[in-house]
């Protein structure tokens, strides 16, 4: 595979600075620049435009990395996915033309990221609607081809450190990615064949016999997070299938269940950790803390781990500065004048928040009911304010007009990284949040504009002044 040969005086150079610098860093250079500039993305959905010199080089500094992440480089269309870890010194070199066969990397960090450049060249991991579609025979050969492919590359990569937590959390990413597709394939193959349901093997599921899920060095990996999870909630389903078979009469409170299953299965006390500590603090963004009090009795009783529990705490502690009828804490946004717009600005209203984005799917489904929304509440106490996290402003404001949006429209100053989404832990969107005149939180949970559960929660107010006493039905559907 041939790679972008860079200067060795420019890797002098960039080593000399970098070993002076503090904190984590990325610097490098491209050639046959094409654009003087990429795009470099992180958590959170955060974004950056770098910037290249007139010699086609660049630094970028890492203030705030307290954690390992994945970032992305966008040149030209093309992306690659790096990896970034705290007090990292890391070069990287590429041809703008030539983006993906050309990357190099060098200095502290490289053989990590020298070998993702390697994978992202042999591996294809997207996989399209001919793949889903082979029988079941050509696809377990044809996904254990690719695994073992994907196993020896990194069983081959010399490494810098081979105990760095990187390289354990990349065999269970690899491992479990793989019986993610096998744990989908049915499920795919009938929706690209048009309904048709695969004929299975009888031991098609004998991949999940040998699977460990007490593996503490593997719970940084997505894949195997996401298995766990699915491995507990289908036995807890099983048995509350039993339970209810047995007695139909019976009262299950099928969230205390999975706990219950996951404390059951999972034996390695690092992992039971995890999974309490994820799953209680996962309800908690979607359901009211006063619906939940026997699932955090359980997880109090059963965590022993000091900083899962702070954890909590401190998840809790935030969760309760948004429950109904905490006083709701400030933000703003521009308007399409570029006007700042104040929450505080509709004092005397109800108010009705969607936060969302124009290049989300489900938030665009959500338009239409909206407006309808609006309509037919229009001679009522109520502002809808839509707040916009685009970090596109010009996509916005094309946006807005072109679809005729209504309401109150604004945009956040630092897309996920807003106030707003800090302090009211937004995390996907479309999300909805609903507010009384005197400024106080009815819900930040609330249902969407397609659901009757928003109007019957509109209507459970005199004139949105009373309330009456109903309660507000909650949904979360939002998309990561």
């Amino acid at each position: 595979m041939k790679k972008f040969v860079f200067p060795f005086l420019m890797i002098t150079i960039l080593a000399s600075c970098n070993s002076e610098d503090v904190g984590t860093s990325l610097s490098g250079m491209a050639d046959n620049v094409k654009n003087a500039m990429f795009i470099l993305g992180g958590p959170g959905g955060s974004r950056d435009t770098v910037q290249l010199d007139e010699s086609n080089a660049f630094s970028y500094d890492f203030t705030e990395l307290e954690n390992a992440a994945n970032y992305y480089i966008m040149s030209n269309k093309e992306t690659f996915t790096l990896y970034i870890a705290p007090d990292m010194k890391l070069d990287v070199f590429f041809n703008q033309t030539n983006f993906l066969e050309s990357l190099n990397f060098a200095g502290e960090g490289s053989d990590i990221n020298n070998y993702l450049a390697d994978k992202a060249r042999a591996v294809n991991l997207r996989l399209d609607s001919a793949d889903w579609v082979q029988d079941a025979e050509s696809f377990i050969e044809w996904g254990l081809g690719i695994l073992k492919k994907q196993q020896d590359l990194i069983a081959a990569q010399i490494k810098d450190n081979a105990e760095d937590a990187f390289w354990s959390r990349e065999e269970g990413e690899i491992l479990y990615t793989w019986v993610g597709w096998m744990g989908s394939y049915a499920m795919m193959y009938k929706y690209y064949s048009g309904g048709e349901k695969p004929e299975l093997p009888e031991d098609f599921n004998s991949y999940r016999d040998n699977l460990d899920l007490n593996k503490p060095d593997y719970l940084d990996s997505r894949a195997f997070a996401n298995y766990l999870t699915k491995a507990v909630r289908e036995e807890s389903n099983n048995k509350f299938t039993k339970l209810t078979e047995e007695n139909p009469e019976v009262a299950v409170n099928k969230s205390l269940l999975n706990l219950e299953t996951g404390v059951s299965m999972l034996t390695n006390e690092k992992v039971r950790n995890h999974f309490l500590l994820t799953t209680i603090t996962g309800k908690m963004s979607w359901q009211a803390l006063t619906e939940l009090d026997e699932e955090i009795a359980f997880f109090k009783e059963n965590c022993k781990d000091e900083e899962s529990i702070a954890k909590f705490e401190e998840q809790y502690a935030a969760w309760e500065k948004l429950a109904q009828g905490a006083q709701a804490i400030e933000f703003k946004g521009e308007d399409l004048k570029g006007n700042v717009v104040n929450f505080s600005d509709f004092k005397g209203k109800y108010v009705y928040v969607d936060v969302w984005a124009t290049w989300c799917g489900p938030c665009k489904y959500e338009i239409p009911f909206l407006k309808k929304l609006e309509a037919d509440y229009h001679d009522r106490n109520i502002v809808f304010l839509s707040y916009s996290i685009d970090d596109d402003k010009e996509a916005w404001l094309n946006f807005v007009p072109e679809k005729e949006l209504g309401g109150v429209q604004i945009i956040g100053e630092k897309g996920w990284k807003s106030a707003l989404c800090l302090d009211y832990k937004v995390r996907g969107v479309p999300t909805f949040m609903f507010f009384d005149p005197e400024g106080k939180i009815i819900d930040v949970k609330m249902s969407r504009p397609s659901s009757q559960d928003t109007r019957d929660a509109f209507d459970s107010y005199d004139d949105f002044f009373k309330r009456k006493d109903k309660s507000i039905i909650r949904t979360n559907l939002s998309v990561e």
